[in-house]
């Protein structure tokens, strides 16, 4: 579970410095351990745009149960998250069953409602350059 998962052939990486979305493009993101409750999950995604994530958050208001919005939830996250570092495919079934904590933050993080923790295992060279130490950004 330590690697990080292949970016799908299909796709291009995207910068987190680059503000804009772009259709096509897919990011990394990370969830950190949080011990006695759920291990790390790395995993690439494809991020919403604001128009769907408000739609995302309309749909899980309007469902008639907390396990009907869980659902809204679980499809569109099937549908976006393209790689991730469980051994278990993608699926609705594996997505449902994950820690309530780590579909919560997965969910923020792909629709740009929160940010991904930092992976530690996060270079240059995999994540775009917006991770480089302060004092470079800094130029000091």
């Amino acid at each position: 579970m330590s690697v990080l998962p292949k970016i799908p052939a299909s796709f291009q990486e995207q910068s987190w410095s680059d503000g804009i979305i772009r259709r096509g493009y897919v990011r990394r993101g990370y969830v950190a351990e949080v011990p006695g409750l759920h291990p790390e999950l790395r995993f690439v995604f494809e991020p919403l745009l604001p128009e769907p994530a408000d739609e995302l958050d309309m749909a899980m208001a309007r469902a008639k149960s907390p396990g009907a919005a869980v659902m809204v939830v679980v499809k569109k996250l099937t549908l976006l998250v393209k790689a991730w570092s469980f051994d278990e495919p993608i699926s609705e079934m594996a997505m449902r069953t994950l820690q309530p904590s780590m579909l919560n933050r997965l969910r923020l993080i792909v629709c740009g409602r929160g940010a991904t923790d930092l992976d530690p295992l996060w270079t240059p060279e995999t994540d775009g350059d917006p991770y480089e130490p302060i004092e470079e950004t800094l130029g000091n």
